[in-house]
């Protein structure tokens, strides 16, 4: 892979993530990705076929970022509850928007589809 290709992918992977972080994986189109990254949809594709394969790569990405700080939350004993209650205070307690997006994108996939968090990262 050329060193162009490789920031055209690095590119895309950061649009990517913040397409998800803000639609999610029902709401995030291939189409709104390519427009941010200024680049067609066929060259989307060339880098990744399908949506989902986007949607794991930030997924894990974001998952890999942050999965201390979740599996300690995760793990206490409390009620789902107080665990939502110490998420929404470190959300806003966080000094950059990107920690509390990327927060908010993984507790919405878990709450869709809690077996992710079962994946190792």
């Amino acid at each position: 892979m050329s060193e162009n290709e490789k920031l055209t992918e690095e590119k895309i992977l950061k649009l990517q993530t913040i397409v998800f972080e803000e639609e999610g994986l029902s709401g995030a189109r291939m189409q709104s990705i390519a427009d941010r990254a200024g680049i067609n949809k066929a060259l989307l594709h060339y880098y990744s076929e399908q949506k989902i394969t986007f949607f794991e790569a930030v997924f894990t990405k974001l998952g890999k970022e942050n999965v201390h700080e979740i599996q300690s939350i995760l793990k206490n004993h409390l009620s789902l509850e107080e665990k939502n209650k110490i998420f929404f205070l470190k959300s806003i307690s966080a000094s950059c928007s990107k920690i509390q997006n990327s927060l908010g994108f993984i507790l919405n996939e878990i709450n869709h589809n809690p077996q992710r968090i079962q994946k190792p990262y």
